[in-house]
């Protein structure tokens, strides 16, 4: 399962995005009778992100595959940052790397002018 931010008019709101197609948990939310929250720090947050991905895993992804959730082209949306002021900050192990190697090189080339 693929959680993103979208733009959605002047909101951001959680996406589900499976088989090039992006699905909102409020969407899922009316449609399911669910009370998911409508954004992925929320989601964290709250634990309700394993039952979300039970869902997916057992019902959702096929209904979004087969168009049984109002769902729009994902390649054609506006996203957004995955949460906005958390407390911690994640990153991927290869995000990190390579932010380190960026400023080891910026970090050589200040040292190399200043001698």
């Amino acid at each position: 399962m693929r959680l993103a931010m979208i733009q959605n008019g002047q909101a951001e709101q959680a996406a589900i995005i499976s088989g090039g197609k992006a699905a909102t948990v409020a969407a899922v939310n009316k449609t399911y009778n669910e009370n998911w929250q409508t954004d992925i720090f929320g989601l964290i947050e709250s634990g309700e992100l394993d039952g979300l991905t039970r869902w997916f895993n057992e019902t959702g992804k096929a209904a979004i595959e087969r168009g049984e959730l109002p769902a729009e082209d994902a390649a054609s949306l506006l996203y957004g940052p995955l949460y906005r002021r958390p407390r911690k900050i994640w990153a991927s192990a290869s995000t990190t790397l390579t932010m380190r190697q960026t400023w080891v090189k910026k970090r050589q080339t200040l040292n190399r002018r200043a001698s």
